[in-house]
C-alpha cells in the first residue's frame, strides 16, 4: 500500500512538475516581445556594470560613471543601427547588379557542367525570393533603433538599481543561510555572464576585424556591413562563424568576374575564424563556461525556436545561468551535471572566484 501511495505522491509531482513548465514556456513564447528586451537590458547591465566598477575605482563618482558608461553603450550601439540602415539600404539599390552577375554564373555553369545539373542549380536559385528577404533586412534594421530605446530605457533603470538586486533576492529568504547562498548564486551568475560577454566581445571584436581588413584589402563591397554581421554572428555558437564565412565570399562571388578571389578571400576567412575560434579564444575562455557541446547545440536550437534569431545570442548566457542555478539546488544538481562539459559543474563558477580574486 506505501510503494502504491509513493508512486501516487511520484506521478501527482510529475504531472505538477508538467503543468508548470508547460505555463513557464507559454509565458516565455507569448510575453517573447515583453521579455526579450528585459533580458537583453540585463546582460548589457551584467557587462556595463563592470565598467563603472572600474571608473569608480579611479576615483570617478558613481553617478559620473554610470552616465559615462550608460553614453558610451548608446552611442556605439547606435552607431551599430544606423551602419545596419544605411549599408542595407544601398545594398538593396545594388542587388540589380548581382542578379546579373547571379545570371552569369548560371550561364557559366551550364557551359562547365550537365545540363542536367545547371537547370536544377537555377531552379533552385529562382525559388530563393531574395528582393523579400533583403527588404526584410533592411525593415529589421529599421526596428533595431525602435527597439534599442526599449533596452537602453530597461538598462538605464537597471544600473541604477545594481547595487539592490542582491540585496533584495537575499530578503526574499527569511534564513541567514539561504540568504547567503542565495547572494552568492547571484554573485556567480553575474560574474559568469559578464566573464563570458567580456571575452567573446573581444574575441569577436577581433575576428571581425581581421576579417574586414581582408575584404578591404580585396575591395569587397559592404566591408563595413560583413564586419558587423561578422562581429555580431559570433556569439551565436557553431552556427554563427559558419554564416559570417559564408556571406562575405558569396559577395565576392557576385562581385568579381573571376573565381580566384572568392576562392582566396574565402581561405582566408576560414583561416582567421579558425585561427581566433580554435586558439586564441579558448586560451582566453578556458573552462570558464564548462557547458557541453551538445547542451550548446541544443540550446541554441531550443531558445531559437522559442525567440527566434534573438533566443540564438542570448542561448549561451541562459543556459551558462540555468546551469549556475542549478548547481546550487540539490534536486536540481543533476541537471547541471548534464550541462557541464567534465561533470563537474563547480569547476567553472571556481574559475571565475579565482579570476575574480
Amino acid at each position: 500500500m506505501t510503494g502504491t501511495s509513493d508512486t501516487s505522491a511520484r506521478l501527482q509531482q510529475a504531472g505538477f512538475v508538467a503543468i508548470i513548465g508547460s505555463i513557464v514556456l507559454a509565458l516565455l513564447y507569448f510575453g517573447r516581445d515583453f521579455i526579450v528586451p528585459i533580458v537583453i537590458a540585463g546582460l548589457l547591465t551584467s557587462l556595463f556594470s563592470y565598467g563603472i566598477r572600474q571608473l569608480t575605482r579611479v576615483g570617478t563618482p558613481s553617478w559620473l560613471a554610470t552616465m559615462l558608461v550608460l553614453s558610451a553603450g548608446t552611442l556605439a550601439l547606435t552607431i551599430v543601427g544606423m551602419v545596419f540602415i544605411n549599408q542595407s539600404e544601398a545594398f538593396q539599390q545594388a542587388w540589380p547588379s548581382y542578379s546579373e552577375r547571379l545570371s552569369g554564373l548560371a550561364t557559366e555553369l551550364r557551359n562547365k557542367t550537365s545540363d542536367e545539373f545547371a537547370d536544377y542549380v537555377q531552379q533552385s536559385l529562382s525559388q530563393i525570393e531574395l528582393a523579400p528577404i533583403i527588404a526584410g533586412f533592411a525593415n529589421s534594421a529599421g526596428g533595431y533603433l525602435g527597439g534599442l530605446v526599449q533596452v537602453l530605457l530597461y538598462l538605464a533603470f537597471m544600473l541604477v538599481e545594481r547595487g539592490r538586486f542582491a540585496a533584495k533576492l537575499a530578503a526574499l529568504v527569511s534564513n541567514g543561510d539561504k540568504s547567503r547562498k542565495v547572494t552568492e548564486l547571484f554573485a556567480s551568475v553575474n560574474q559568469s555572464i559578464r566573464r563570458y560577454l567580456f571575452i567573446k566581445s573581444v574575441v569577436s571584436a577581433l575576428t571581425a576585424g581581421l576579417c574586414y581588413l581582408v575584404l578591404k584589402l580585396y575591395g569587397v563591397h559592404f566591408s563595413e556591413l560583413s564586419g558587423l554581421l561578422i562581429f555580431i554572428l559570433n556569439f551565436i555558437p557553431y552556427v554563427g562563424s559558419f554564416i559570417a564565412t559564408v556571406m562575405p565570399a558569396l559577395l565576392a562571388l557576385l562581385q568579381f568576374e573571376t573565381v580566384w578571389p572568392f576562392v582566396q578571400i574565402t581561405l582566408l576567412l576560414v583561416g582567421v575564424q579558425f585561427l581566433v575560434g580554435n586558439i586564441i579564444e579558448p586560451t582566453f575562455t578556458g573552462r570558464t563556461l564548462n557547458l557541453s557541446p551538445l547542451a550548446v547545440i541544443l540550446s541554441l536550437t531550443f531558445w531559437s525556436t522559442l525567440w527566434g534569431v534573438e533566443g540564438a545570442f542570448l542561448s549561451v548566457p541562459l543556459t551558462v545561468s540555468l546551469a549556475i542555478v542549478c548547481s546550487h539546488v540539490p534536486s536540481l544538481h543533476a541537471v547541471a551535471v548534464v550541462l557541464s562539459e567534465d561533470g563537474h559543474p563547480e569547476r567553472s563558477q571556481r574559475s571565475d572566484q579565482d579570476q575574480k580574486g
